[in-house]
């Protein structure tokens, strides 16, 4: 092989090498979430200003602020989901976040009745997620009756974002070493090899980029799913002032308690009942038989005595 060739394919091993190398992460942070009306988000996070250069040293990288992605999803129930959808909509424009999908449709009540419901995903700026399921909230009469569910979530990426972040600048100076490289090649042969090294590198950048920026915008907005019920929906059938739903629902829980206290009557006997049974059965078994052979046999019977003739 020639020497030159040689020397050039020696040097794409070492860059390609170096930028596969897997980089240290720091330990991963817990997640939160919440499932209640007062769940608080956690603290708002700032995402990095713009990608980092290939300068960036590896004590650098592991520096990158936290990055939390922030959720949440609640279902509420109001007069007019309508109203409700324009109310949410406004509000993600005036906080300068956005709407990414809404849709408005009608759904049969348990009555039979015909009534609205509307579902609704936005995105608002990560630190305005707490106001805006606030106001939110503001659109039901009662929170405790008329907020159905409500779930706050999120994902700590720091650690994906950091190696991420690592690998970009591995990368970034292979391709910088490729383009010194390439400057200096002076056969058709070396020029098409390292064109091909350093387009594949420039792939592995671009998509390490994409990744990265997906996450600082998740971090940055956080995403709120929100279903809008009508009250018409979930209100019982009343039938001259007779609500059939109210008793079959007295029902089912009279006939719940009931299995319960079956059950639970069940684990006592065989528990606590059971054991107990045994451990005197035998005892008072053995006793009888005790006294049952200490007894004395009855005399024999004679038969009736026949007199000679």
């Amino acid at each position: 092989m020639n020497p030159k060739r040689l020397f050039f394919v020696l040097i794409l091993s070492v860059l390609l090498l170096s930028a596969c190398a897997p980089a240290a992460t720091p330990a991963p942070a817990p997640t939160y979430s919440g499932g209640n009306n007062n769940a608080q988000a956690p603290a708002a996070t700032s995402a990095p200003a713009s990608m980092p250069s290939s300068g960036t040293t590896s004590s650098q990288a592991a520096a990158l602020p936290r990055l939390v992605i922030k959720n949440a999803s609640l279902e509420i129930v109001v007069d007019s989901p309508g109203t409700a959808l324009q109310v949410i909509t406004d509000m993600a424009q005036q906080m300068g976040g956005y709407v990414v999908s809404s849709n408005s449709f009608k759904t049969s009540a348990s009555s039979g009745a015909s009534v609205p419901q509307a579902k609704i995903t936005l995105r608002v700026p990560a630190e305005m997620l707490n106001d805006a399921l606030a106001k939110i909230h503001g659109l039901v009469k009662n929170a405790e009756q008329d907020i159905m569910n409500e779930t706050i979530s999120g994902q700590d990426v720091t650690e994906e974002y950091t190696d991420l972040n690592s690998q970009l600048v591995n990368l970034q100076a292979a391709e910088k070493q490729l383009q010194a490289i390439l400057e200096k090649a002076t056969k058709t042969e070396d020029v098409l090899t390292i064109f091909r090294e350093l387009t594949n590198t420039r792939q592995q950048i671009e998509v390490i980029q994409g990744k990265m920026k997906y996450y600082q915008q998740s971090a940055a907005l956080s995403a709120i799913d929100v279903n809008i019920l009508a009250a018409a929906s979930v209100a019982p059938i009343e039938i001259a002032g007779w609500q059939p739903l109210g008793i079959a629902r007295d029902a089912v829980q009279a006939l719940v308690e009931i299995g319960k206290f079956l059950v639970a009557a069940l684990i006592w006997i065989v528990i606590v009942l059971l054991p107990l049974g045994l451990v005197f059965y035998f005892p008072i078994r053995l006793l009888r038989r005790f006294r049952k052979s200490r007894k004395p046999s009855p005399p024999p019977t004679r038969g009736p005595v026949v007199e000679p003739k």
